[in-house]
C-alpha cells in the first residue's frame, strides 16, 4: 500500500471517529444539564444547546467522512462498520439518553420509566436500522441516494429538532419567541415546550418504527444534485434564505430543518405510492 493512500485511510478514520467523539461530548454535556438543571445561580440550558451542536457536528463529521471516502478511494469493508459504531453512539445512545433524561425529572415514576422503555425501542430501532444498512448497501455513491427506512442521522435529528424548538421557545432573545409570547402569553409558550418534551417518548417510538419500514427516504446527495443545472444565483437564493432564516430566528429555523426532512420523507414515500412511482422503481 503506498504511503500516500495509508495517509488517506488514517485521514477518513479520524474524521470517522470525530463522529463519535463529537456524540460522546454530547453526552457529557446532558450529563451536567442533569446534574445542574437545579442548582441557583446557573443556567443549565446552556448545556442543553451545546447537546445539539455537538450532535450537529457529529452529523457533519458523519457527512464528510463517507464523501471523503468515496473521494480517495478508501471505502472499504471495515470503514463501514466504524462509521455504524460513531452512528450508533451519535444516534442511538445519545438520542435515547435525550428522551429518557429530559422526561425523569419531577414525573410520575411509572412515566419515568414508559421514557426509559422508549429510549430503548429507539435506540434498537437505530441498531437494527444500522445493521440492515451495513448488509444491503454498497459503497457507490449511487447506493446513497436513496434508504429503505429512515437513515438513523434523520431520526436524531427529529429529537434534536424538538430539543431545539424546546429551548427556543423558552429563549426571549429570539424574534419569534418574543411574538408568540405576546400573543399566547408567556406561559403558554413555556407550557407548549414542555409538552414537546413529554411527546418526545411517543415521537421515538414512531422514528423507531420508521427506522426498520420499508418507507424509502432520500439523502441530501439527491437534493444537490437536483439543483445541478440550476443558474449560480439559484444556489445563492438558497444560500442568502438559509443564513437569513437562521439570523433571524435562530433555534426556531433549525428545528424546522429537521423536521421538515423528516416530513419530506413520509410525503415523498406516499406521493409515489399514490402515483405508482414506487412500483416502477422497484422494491420500497
Amino acid at each position: 500500500m503506498k504511503k500516500a493512500s495509508i495517509t488517506a485511510h488514517l485521514f477518513t478514520i479520524v474524521i470517522t471517529l470525530a463522529n463519535a467523539v463529537c456524540g460522546i461530548i454530547a453526552g457529557l454535556y446532558l450529563i451536567k444539564y442533569a446534574l445542574l438543571r437545579n442548582t441557583p445561580g446557573i443556567f443549565a440550558e446552556k448545556y442543553l444547546t451545546l447537546v445539539w451542536v455537538f450532535a450537529l457536528l457529529g452529523g457533519i463529521f458523519d457527512y464528510l467522512d463517507g464523501r471523503i471516502a468515496r473521494l480517495t478511494g478508501t471505502s472499504s469493508k471495515f470503514g463501514v462498520q466504524l462509521d455504524s459504531l460513531c452512528d450508533a453512539v451519535t444516534y442511538g445512545v445519545i438520542a435515547a439518553l435525550f428522551i429518557a433524561v429530559l422526561n425523569s425529572f419531577g414525573t410520575h415514576p411509572y412515566w419515568e420509566k414508559f421514557s426509559w422503555f422508549c429510549a430503548i425501542v429507539y435506540l434498537s430501532g437505530v441498531l437494527l436500522r444500522l445493521a440492515r444498512y451495513n448488509v444491503e448497501t454498497r459503497p457507490e455513491e449511487k447506493h446513497h441516494l436513496k434508504f429503505r427506512g429512515l437513515p438513523s442521522p434523520a431520526a436524531a435529528g427529529m429529537i434534536a429538532a424538538i430539543g431545539v424548538l424546546f429551548l427556543g421557545l423558552r429563549d426571549g432573545n429570539i424574534l419569534f419567541t418574543n411574538i408568540l409570547w405576546e400573543i399566547f402569553s408567556k406561559g403558554s409558550v413555556i407550557q407548549f415546550s414542555n409538552y414537546l418534551i413529554a411527546a418526545l417518548p411517543f415521537i421515538g417510538l414512531g422514528l423507531a418504527f420508521l427506522m426498520v419500514s420499508k418507507i424509502q427516504y432520500y439523502h441530501l446527495h439527491a437534493f444537490f444534485r437536483s439543483l445541478k443545472g440550476k443558474k449560480p444565483f439559484v444556489y445563492l437564493a438558497y444560500i442568502l434564505i438559509a443564513f437569513l432564516l437562521i439570523a433571524v430566528f435562530r433555534e426556531i429555523t433549525l428545528s424546522l430543518f429537521g423536521i421538515s426532512f423528516f416530513f419530506y420523507g413520509l410525503i415523498s414515500y406516499f406521493y409515489d405510492l399514490l402515483t405508482g412511482k414506487s412500483k416502477k422503481s422497484g422494491k420500497a
